[in-house]
């Protein structure tokens, strides 16, 4: 063991002796007061965060600040349930983590979700509340255009809706709201009209018309979902690996204990009759997770460009598998925490988390002109391809 390591080795044991903390409470029992609250969501935070490397947070001052307080709560009295969620929401305020958000199991505070990512945005200048294009952009496609809606009696959180058609008769336009297309395409019964209007899009891409001039993929108002969807289809709008980035893990419960760089790519997908097109991804601030994912990954693609606005910001992975060693956690019987399972850096070597990525070609929402069937986003990306 080299000298380097022993230093490091020794400090990270004097780390945790000094920062032990009182009234500890196993992170995955049940917690009878808000202290034991307090201190395994500190923990979890201290284990699972993938941003300690990035966030400003000081996070043991965080402990020192916030412990006394919730010490001084009981777990029983409404009025301090209600203290205890404005002091998580004080300490959430700042974090990058744009997939990270608070929801409250007790009863007490049922309803009471914290996301700081959201209140920093609507604080925003140019903020602007999620929109509908549908009405006003059926009224760009040509005739016989196709709008599909997948319905999930199981989880009502899977619903969404798939709109395809042509503009000109020479560019091919596809929308969704959710990535769950893998999952809608292979839908055996009772999943609504989305997966056969699903099919219908990928057998005209999957064998292009000679004069389609390119492909505008519209994915505002889009939150993400479905990792697989990235190769379903992403991986038909190339012939070759595309390497977008790359991501890396929490490979342990310290702080900044992280894997090695992993590079994130699209697979090809097998296609009847591939022809290279220029494609445009029309993207918004509601643009979020995957989707921001899929806007890069074409980005990065020889004829990808992006049109509209800078997206969300939510740019790590996220998942529930129980195998990462960062993500998601619970507090017993108290509150649940999202965040993202993984760190991700675009193949310009920077990390849009919090930031959001910007477009090629940058073009504001306006409300009034959408009220009036008017999508100077769509137009652009139309102007584009049409060149």
């Amino acid at each position: 063991m080299n000298l380097f390591r022993t230093l490091i080795l020794l400090l990270s044991v004097l780390c945790l002796s000094t920062c032990k903390k009182t009234n500890e409470v196993e992170v995955n029992s049940t917690p009878t007061s808000f202290r034991q609250v307090f201190d395994s969501y500190w923990q979890n935070m201290n284990s699972h965060y993938v941003y300690w490397d990035r966030d400003t947070i000081n996070w043991d001052n965080v402990y020192k600040k916030y412990a006394p307080l919730f010490d001084n709560l009981s777990i029983n009295n409404v009025d301090d349930n209600l203290k205890a969620a404005g002091y998580f929401k004080q300490i959430a305020a700042n974090i990058i983590d744009c997939h990270y958000s608070i929801t409250f199991q007790t009863s007490r505070l049922q309803g009471t979700v914290i996301n700081p990512a959201l209140d920093r945005k609507m604080r925003s200048p140019g903020f602007h509340y999620p929109y509908s294009f549908l009405k006003a952009d059926t009224g760009y496609l040509d005739k016989g255009y196709q709008v599909g809606y997948y319905t999930d009696p199981e989880n009502s959180d899977d619903n969404f809706y798939i709109t395809w058609g042509s503009i000109k008769k020479d560019i091919l336009y596809f929308n969704c709201d959710k990535f769950h297309l893998l999952k809608c395409y292979n839908a055996t019964s009772n999943k609504g009209s989305a997966p056969a209007v699903l099919k219908s899009f990928l057998n005209v891409l999957n064998n292009m018309p000679a004069n389609i001039k390119g492909i505008i993929i519209d994915i505002r108002e889009n939150g993400g979902g479905d990792i697989a969807d990235l190769n379903f289809l992403a991986g038909r709008l190339t012939d070759k690996p595309v390497i977008f980035g790359k991501t890396r893990y929490k490979s342990n419960a310290g702080r900044l204990d992280y894997t090695p760089w992993v590079n994130a790519v699209v697979s090809p997908q097998p296609v009847g009759n591939f022809k290279q097109k220029p494609v445009v991804v029309l993207a918004d601030s509601f643009s979020a997770s995957l989707s921001e994912a899929f806007a890069m990954a074409v980005h990065a693609m020889p004829k990808g460009l992006t049109v509209g606005e800078t997206t969300f910001g939510a740019t790590g992975p996220i998942s529930d598998e129980a195998g990462f060693n960062g993500g998601p956690f619970t507090v017993n019987g108290f509150l649940s925490v999202a965040e993202a399972s993984a760190q991700f850096l675009y193949i310009d070597g920077k990390n849009y988390e919090n930031t959001g990525f910007p477009p090629d070609v940058q073009v504001d929402f306006n409300a009034g002109q959408l009220n009036s069937n008017i999508d100077k986003q769509l137009e652009k990306a139309i102007e584009i391809l049409s060149q």
